[in-house]
């Protein structure tokens, strides 16, 4: 696949670097087909915009969002009532989150 057939923004190939909050919104903004994704959203409602992307997005945007908010907010969502079961025990295999989590979503 060549460069020019990518679509979005491109993110920097090292697993190390934070991308920057128009980067993310950039990348994420397909996700948000009912309401237009703002930056401050990352602030406001972290666990709202991460269980979006847990839910429906692919790599890139997953290990985007993972990279921008970290593995506590993330295990957050995760617990969230809202996330769906399949998804909530899928993170919780891959976090390595106790099997008990995901019987008790959090409000």
């Amino acid at each position: 696949m060549s460069r020019a057939a990518t679509t979005g923004p491109v993110l920097r190939a090292s697993p190390d670097l934070v991308p920057s909050r128009t980067e993310l919104a950039c990348l994420l903004s397909p996700l948000f087909w009912d309401r237009p994704l703002q930056e401050n959203d990352f602030d406001e409602y972290p666990e709202w915009v991460l269980r979006r992307v847990l839910m429906y997005g692919d790599w890139r945007q997953v290990d985007a969002s993972r990279r921008f908010f970290g593995e506590d907010t993330v295990r957050a969502a995760v617990a969230h009532r809202e996330t769906d079961e399949r998804t909530r025990n899928y993170w919780n295999l891959i976090l390595g989150s106790n099997s008990n989590d995901s019987q008790s979503p959090q409000p």
